[in-house]
C-alpha cells in the first residue's frame, strides 16, 4: 500500500478531494481512513501524521454516522491547529462550503459547550442569535455538525426542530411608546435583547416594553 500510495504525490488535489469525500461518506469510513494514516499516507494528501487523532477520527465517525457527518467533520479531527488545517486546504483545494464548515469547527469546538442548566442548548442557540441575520442560516447548518463533532448527538435532533426566533422589538416599538430620550435607542435595545435572552427568548414585544418601565431602564 505504501509503495502504490507514493503515486498519489502526482494527483491533482481536486482528485484527492473527491476521493476522500466518497470514503468519508461511505459505510467504512472510520476503518478506510485509519488504514490511510496507519500506512502513513496522511502527509501525502496533506493530512498530518496523526497517531491519537487517528482513532479519535474512527471513534467520532462510529458515534455520529447515523447522521451522516459531513466529511470536513470528522477530518478537522485530525487537526491540532491552524496550520495543519491551512496545509490540507491548500493541497486538498477543498470547496470554500467545506473549508468555511472546517474553519467553524476549528474555532468554536472547545469554546462553544453546552450549558449546566435546564437547557443544554443555551449557548448554541445564544450563538445564533448573537450571529448576523445573513448568516444564522449556515450556522445552524455548523452548529449541527459542531455537535456531530462534539458527540453529543441527543442533542441534535433539537436544535435541527428548533427555529431561530427574532427579537420582537426595535426603535419604531419604542418611539409608539412615547419613549423620548436622551440616550441611544440603540442603548435601550441592547439591555432588552439581553433581558429577552435571559428569558430563554420567551418574552414578548408588550412585556419588554413592560420591563423598560418598570425596571427603570428608559428613564435612564
Amino acid at each position: 500500500i505504501q509503495q502504490c500510495g507514493i503515486t498519489l504525490q502526482d494527483v491533482p488535489g481536486e482528485k484527492i478531494w473527491i476521493e476522500l469525500k466518497l470514503i468519508l461518506r461511505g459505510r467504512f469510513a472510520g476503518h478506510i481512513m485509519r488504514t490511510i494514516l496507519e500506512q502513513r499516507l496522511g502527509p501525502i494528501l496533506g493530512l498530518p501524521e496523526s497517531l491519537v487523532e487517528m482513532f479519535e477520527l474512527e471513534n467520532r465517525w462510529l458515534r455520529s454516522m447515523n447522521y451522516q457527518p459531513e466529511p470536513m467533520t470528522l477530518l478537522v479531527t485530525l487537526f491540532n491547529d491552524q496550520e495543519e488545517f491551512d496545509t490540507f486546504c491548500k493541497r486538498a483545494k477543498c470547496s470554500s462550503r467545506h473549508k468555511n464548515l472546517g474553519q467553524f469547527l476549528l474555532d468554536y469546538r472547545y469554546s462553544l459547550q453546552p450549558m449546566r442548566d435546564h437547557d443544554l442548548l443555551y449557548s448554541y442557540k445564544e450563538f445564533l442569535i448573537n450571529s448576523h441575520q445573513n448568516q444564522q442560516d449556515i450556522r445552524h447548518q455548523y452548529v449541527i455538525e459542531l455537535l456531530k463533532y462534539q458527540g453529543y448527538i441527543y442533542l441534535i435532533d433539537e436544535i435541527k426542530q428548533w427555529s431561530i426566533p427574532t427579537f420582537p422589538i426595535d426603535a419604531w416599538d419604542l418611539q409608539q411608546n412615547g419613549l423620548m430620550s436622551s440616550r441611544s435607542f440603540s442603548y435601550f435595545l441592547r439591555h432588552l435583547k439581553e433581558q429577552w435572552k435571559s428569558s430563554h427568548f420567551q418574552m414578548t414585544k408588550e412585556e419588554l416594553i413592560q420591563y423598560g418601565f418598570q425596571s427603570g431602564l428608559f428613564y435612564t
